[in-house]
């Protein structure tokens, strides 16, 4: 399962960072999470042919997007 993204909604992911939101979440969206080590911010996101979308419950992704390290403020 999976939702597929506009390119206003994939803009929305991956510039949330900006507005305090981890990436990859979208603010009605607050339960997509992913398990990826390392302390880089990063998420997750799904191609399907020329289709950009968000992994749903067990649904393999196929790519994970990381800031460069220093992008985000620290706290």
């Amino acid at each position: 399962a999976w939702e597929k993204l506009t390119e206003a909604r994939l803009e929305e992911v991956l510039t949330a960072y900006k507005a305090d939101i981890p990436l990859g979440m979208i603010r009605e969206e607050n339960d997509f999470r992913i398990s990826v080590a390392g302390a880089q911010e990063k998420t997750a996101l799904l191609r399907i042919g020329n289709d950009w979308c968000i992994p749903k419950g067990i649904t393999p992704t196929t790519h994970i997007i990381k800031l460069p390290i220093g992008e985000i403020r620290q706290p």
